[in-house]
């Protein structure tokens, strides 16, 4: 059985499941949506050797990681300002939510 080293470059798959195992829990990515912030995102650059398949280093692990959480916070806000505005349009029509 073979083990490799903690530096090593990691494939998308294995990047897959170190990003799914991050807090917060509920946040699920998938090789394609890493494949599409690698287009919106020059930070994130995966080398490329002779085989064609992705391979990314820490760096851009953590690039990956800083993304998540952005995305995430952006999730919370929007779903606050959403019911914000449901709230103070249900109090300013007068409905009573039970």
């Amino acid at each position: 059985m073979s083990f490799k080293l903690s530096s090593a470059y990691k494939s998308i798959g294995e990047v897959v499941k170190i990003l799914n195992n991050e807090e917060p829990k509920q946040t699920k990515v998938n090789a394609h949506t890493i494949r599409f912030w690698e287009t919106q995102f020059n930070q994130i650059k995966p080398k490329v050797f002779n085989n064609k398949r992705r391979h990314y280093d820490d760096k851009n692990i953590e690039v990956l990681k800083k993304r998540i959480f952005e995305k995430k916070k952006k999730e919370r806000f929007m779903n606050r300002v959403i019911m914000g505005t449901f709230c103070l349009s249900v109090a300013i029509l007068g409905y009573i939510v039970v």
